[in-house]
């Protein structure tokens, strides 16, 4: 059975490969149907400035005693372990979750092809932000790292239940499964 990790990290800006860093990661650990088990998050000191700092409301004071990533990379990666690791645009924050981890000297084999895009599941039509009209999920707290993550850890639960239960979702779960 799959087991899920959605992630939501918030950045210093969108270099991932460059000069953009974490400064803030949430985690949200669920079941295969999607339902909340526990959660997790952290600030992340960039060792840098924070970018555009009204977004997600971090300020210099509060990153600069936050942990690096070097220091949470080893307890981020065992809350990963064993879970398909979910995202709204996976192919954003996989770049950012792969590139910090070999900054910090923890190379990880992740690619986005090894995630579950909830971006890429939207049912088609649907040309909005983020929520689909009637998923009845309220949007709170956006570019908080950890209200992220709940509010795309409950869109997944809406996704997997509104499809009639995992069998309809199998076949997008086959990768994961043969890994975990």
């Amino acid at each position: 059975m799959t087991y899920f990790a959605v992630i939501n990290p918030e950045t210093t800006g969108l270099a991932y490969n460059r000069t953009d860093h974490v400064c803030e990661i949430g985690v949200v650990l669920v079941d295969p149907d999607g339902r909340r088990q526990d959660a997790w998050t952290t600030m992340v000191n960039p060792q840098r400035d924070l970018g555009a700092q009204h977004i997600y409301g971090i300020n210099a004071p509060e990153a600069r005693v936050a942990p690096t990533f070097a220091q949470v990379a080893g307890d981020l990666t065992e809350l990963l372990h064993g879970r398909v690791i979910a995202a709204h645009n996976s192919s954003f924050d996989t770049a950012f979750l792969a590139a910090e981890h070999a900054r910090a000297g923890r190379p990880i084999p992740l690619t986005v092809a090894d995630t579950l895009c909830i971006l890429q599941c939207t049912p088609r039509g649907w040309a909005g932000d983020y929520l689909p009209p009637g998923a009845g999920i309220p949007l709170t707290g956006a570019h908080c790292a950890l209200d992220d993550a709940e509010t795309t850890a409950q869109l997944l639960a809406h996704y997997v239940g509104a499809s009639g239960g995992r069998g309809a979702w199998d076949p997008r779960f086959a990768f994961a499964d043969a890994a975990v």
